[in-house]
């Protein structure tokens, strides 16, 4: 039985961080021990949904800079995105 099909990236910081973060474009019902996060970008936030167990992490990690790297990722690559 297939639990994932597609496309799963995980990235690695110089910094340890508390808590975990999703960045997913498919629909997720439930994040255990995690609330969804809105983002600055609207852009983003239209094309991801955002899941953190701490979101000061989630903010720290996912600057400005970093979702328009994502968004730019998605583009060259269509189809959905965990990340």
């Amino acid at each position: 039985v297939p639990y994932f099909i597609g496309r799963f990236f995980e990235f690695d910081f110089n910094k340890n961080f508390k808590g975990n973060i999703v960045v997913t474009e498919a629909p997720l019902f439930h994040m255990l021990g995690m609330q969804k996060i809105s983002l600055e970008s609207e852009e983003f936030n239209k094309k991801f949904k955002t899941f953190a167990s701490d979101e000061f992490s989630a903010f720290y990690v996912l600057t400005p800079q970093m979702m328009m790297n994502l968004l730019d990722l998605e583009k060259a690559n269509p189809g959905a995105i965990d990340t």
